[in-house]
């Protein structure tokens, strides 16, 4: 994200969420990390 940050790339961003590495979260577990996650990716986008 920094780097498309550095570009000054202001269009639309596709997160592909995989459950390849989080076999043990339940389904709620597995989506709240990946929106915390993708909370994450938004906020270096502002900076």
């Amino acid at each position: 994200m920094k780097k498309i940050v550095e570009t000054d790339y202001l269009r639309a961003i596709a997160i592909e969420a995989m459950n390849w590495d989080y076999e043990d979260l339940s389904v709620e577990e597995f989506l709240e990390e990946a929106f915390e996650r993708a909370k994450r990716l938004e906020a270096l986008k502002q900076k």
